[in-house]
């Protein structure tokens, strides 16, 4: 059995960063000003990102620490923008899944190459308007499967055969 849960709401309020402090140690920064904006990303889409924080770096004080507000951990993940003008970022670094913890910069590769959205998905909600949907579902290994609980929040998947012991994956479209 597999429990598939949807993603909530999330908006560009939910992907604020709260703080930004220079680190006391560490870090490969160059000296200068740093630009910093944080989206939310789900299956459904990346949102936009508004309040752009600012941060100065100067030695010995070489990596940024940033802090965010709480989010509700239903399959998230954080893009951290970083550029050396307002508005126009080099990069981004990508959290882990459902993460809250505060992100140090250390000046390190980023996840990805590219500058954020400037209109984003600011509704990243997978929420279903009601279960009158259908589930196509691919798993990995041979096996019989079965769609239970269909609700707007999500769906349970059972399996005839279990998933190996290597883990095994699935893949599912849902179809209205």
């Amino acid at each position: 059995m597999h429990i598939v849960a949807f993603t909530s709401r999330h908006s560009a309020d939910d992907a604020q960063i709260a703080t930004v402090t220079p680190a006391q140690t560490g870090g490969k920064l160059a000296a200068g000003t740093y630009y910093y904006l944080s989206t939310i990303v789900t299956t459904h889409g990346e949102s936009s990102g508004i309040n752009e924080k600012i941060v100065t770096v100067s030695a010995p004080n070489n990596s940024v620490q940033l802090t965010f507000n709480v989010n509700k951990q239903d399959g998230f993940k954080r893009r951290i923008y970083r550029g050396r003008q307002p508005g126009i970022y080099d990069g981004y670094f990508e959290t882990s899944l459902n993460s809250n913890a505060t992100f140090r910069d250390n000046g390190g590769a980023f996840t990805g190459l590219r500058s954020s959205p400037t209109t984003g998905v600011d509704d990243t909600s997978m929420i279903e308007l009601d279960a009158n949907y259908a589930v196509l579902v691919t798993p990995s290994w041979n096996t019989t499967y079965w769609v239970t609980g269909k609700a707007t929040t999500g769906f349970i998947i059972n399996f005839g055969t279990p998933a190996p012991a290597n883990g095994g994956t699935i893949d599912y479209f849902i179809v209205r």
